[in-house]
């Protein structure tokens, strides 16, 4: 593993330090509005603390933890989050409403287009716990994106619709990264991983979500061999020709490419603790790691 490996003490301290949580409240600097098409501008309050969970995700991970917010970006965000507040659903390549201008609709495109979008959640920075479990997501784009080892720079938007049953539209710019992040080997859950910043945002110790290691490479799905075992547990075997659903390789450029994706079938609890073996076919060195779960609010 070329990722940092943080201790759980460590990462308690970083946490603590941002003063920033999944329940913070989402307000704006300029309120949107669905029927007036007003975009609205967030506070500077609650980028500051999306940028914080976001830092927080990294840091866990052992990825650069220094990325910043980019205002410039913000006017593609929150139109994006508009028009598809609009429409009641989300889409990268939205509809256009009826009456919308040129310009708004045209930056809710490139924004829409850029960047993780989701809807649903309570808050703005629950949305990034959506996008890092990105169950149901086949190609764990949304994570890959978060987990990005050259991310710099990140937007991202809310706008309500009180009228959707989604109630509340969320973006993220995923764009930001510079060439060359060095770290090849990312993996979620991390090595060392708080249980809250795993689940689900809607379940209590979800094991829907997969987990997945990214190798800045392409992968041949028929090469990888992969071996979950629990401290005192049981032993999950991967591989093309036996996992089905449970097992998958996506070398999409979702932030990183060669991303080997696994689904053990238990239920994560703090002081879980489990080694992870990958195997590639034709190289001489597995990749080995371990993976220790602990609860935050202890």
């Amino acid at each position: 593993m070329n990722v940092t490996r943080h201790t759980q003490s460590e990462i308690i301290r970083y946490i603590k330090s941002s003063s920033a949580s999944f329940s913070d409240p989402v307000e704006f600097a300029e309120p949107s509005s669905i029927s007036s098409q007003i975009p609205g501008r967030l506070s500077q309050e609650t980028k500051d603390s999306a940028l914080a969970i976001l830092n927080q995700f990294r840091f866990i991970a052992g990825l650069n933890y220094n990325v910043t917010w980019d205002d410039s970006l913000d006017r593609f965000q929150q139109a994006a989050c508009l028009v598809n507040a609009m429409n009641g659903n989300i889409s990268h390549t939205p509809d256009r409403p009826a009456g919308i201008s040129d310009e708004l609709y045209d930056d809710a495109c490139s924004g829409a287009g850029t960047s993780n979008l989701g809807a649903g959640y309570q808050t703005l920075n629950w949305s990034l716990l959506g996008y890092m479990a990105d169950v149901d997501v086949s190609s764990l784009g949304h994570r890959r994106w978060c987990l990005a080892p050259s991310m710099k720079v990140v937007s991202m938007g809310a706008v309500p619709n009180s009228r959707s049953q989604y109630r509340n539209f969320y973006s993220m710019y995923a764009f930001g990264s510079a060439s060359g992040g060095s770290n090849t080997t990312v993996a979620w859950p991390a090595q060392v991983t708080p249980i809250e910043y795993f689940n689900n945002p809607s379940q209590s110790f979800d094991n829907g979500a997969f987990w997945s290691l990214s190798l800045g490479r392409t992968v041949n799905k028929d090469s990888v061999r992969v071996i979950v075992q629990q401290k005192n547990g049981r032993t999950w075997e991967f591989s093309s020709e036996t996992s089905g659903i449970n097992f998958a390789v996506d070398n999409g450029n979702y932030g990183q490419t060669g991303c080997i994706m696994f689904r053990p079938n238990v239920v994560c609890r703090a002081g879980d603790e489990f080694l992870v073996t990958v195997i590639l076919k034709g190289e001489p060195a597995a990749i080995q790691y371990t993976v220790s779960f602990f609860q935050l609010s202890n």
